[in-house]
């Protein structure tokens, strides 16, 4: 799978868990400890806005109160912006410095695959992610992982022993466990 295939998947893994939070699911916890599933969606609109901002040069939208509607935006822009002719040959400035767009699409191809799997565990949905787009994923973080984990956007690897499979040791890898039970009332901030 190349990464603009990986990126829609990775992005309709997303807007399929989205389009099922009940209106009481707002406020769970995630597996990201420092955020409920209303914070969760807004960072993950907000990293979708800002590709935009980067691969185009326009100024990145704020995030608003109505997050499905923003999400269907962002996301229908990235898309855009991503597929753009050249768009992977750019060079993007990040805040840590200037990056290929290619190793960007990487890391936004890793962070909305596993924050997917984040809202599903949030919202008790299904959290299988397609395995092609697992293998995908877990081949980046193998080759970026320092990087990834330095970035502070992922937990301390949890990585032991090979796991059963890729999406079990993508989530190992960046700090979270699978195996272990979560539901959004067991998770202590």
């Amino acid at each position: 799978m190349d990464l603009l295939t990986a990126h829609r998947a990775a992005t309709r893994q997303f807007d399929n868990r989205l389009r099922v939070i009940r209106d009481a699911q707002w406020d769970n916890a995630t597996p990201c400890t420092d955020w409920d599933v209303r914070q969760l969606v807004a960072h993950v609109v907000e990293g979708q806005r800002q590709a935009v901002a980067l691969l185009t040069g326009e100024p990145p939208v704020a995030v608003g109160a109505d997050l499905l509607p923003d999400w269907e935006s962002a996301a229908a822009a990235a898309a855009d912006a991503w597929n753009a002719p050249g768009a992977l040959d750019r060079t993007v400035a990040l805040p840590v410095g200037p990056m290929p767009a290619a190793a960007y699409l990487e890391r936004r191809v890793v962070e909305l695959t596993v924050h997917a799997w984040d809202l599903a565990r949030a919202i008790g949905d299904d959290d299988d992610v397609p395995n092609d787009l697992a293998a995908v994923a877990l081949e980046i973080v193998q080759r970026r992982e320092d990087e990834l984990t330095a970035s502070g956007r992922f937990g301390t690897s949890m990585l032991t022993v090979m796991c059963a499979d890729d999406l079990t040791e993508l989530l190992a890898r960046l700090g979270r466990a699978r195996w272990k039970s979560f539901t959004p009332t067991t998770l202590v901030r």
